[in-house]
């Protein structure tokens, strides 16, 4: 689509919107049907694994929901990024920021845990 849309060229506007349509609808049609079943896929797991540590003797109570929300949120967070590399936009760079966000929060998180009292 290197044409520009000069006063001498409109009549060729119909004809760059139908070749857009054509190429890009369906990139926005499986994006979409990603993201449905993502979330669906997302909130199934999220009460698999809140059911799964009700039945644990091992865990607590407080962390169940936490847990559970931890694996909703990752399961939408890969599936958006999927949806977006289906459009076409490049992930790496957005990849690269989650990564970075790991690193600065995990440490303080573990440092905070360890410093808490016990229950």
């Amino acid at each position: 689509m290197d044409a520009t849309l000069a006063p001498q060229n409109l009549d060729a506007l119909p004809a760059m919107i139908w070749t857009w349509s054509v190429d890009f609808l369906p990139r926005i049609v499986t994006a979409a049907v990603i993201l449905f079943i993502g979330v669906v896929a997302a909130r199934w797991l999220s009460r698999f694994v809140l059911r799964l540590a009700e039945r644990t003797t091992h865990i607590d109570p407080t962390v169940e929901p936490v847990l559970a929300s931890a694996v909703r949120y990752a399961i939408l967070i890969l599936v958006f990024l999927a949806a977006l590399s289906q459009i076409g936009i490049q992930t790496a760079s957005l990849l690269t920021v989650l990564g970075a966000a790991g690193l600065a929060v995990g440490p303080p998180c573990r440092a905070r845990c360890r410093t808490s009292p016990p229950a």
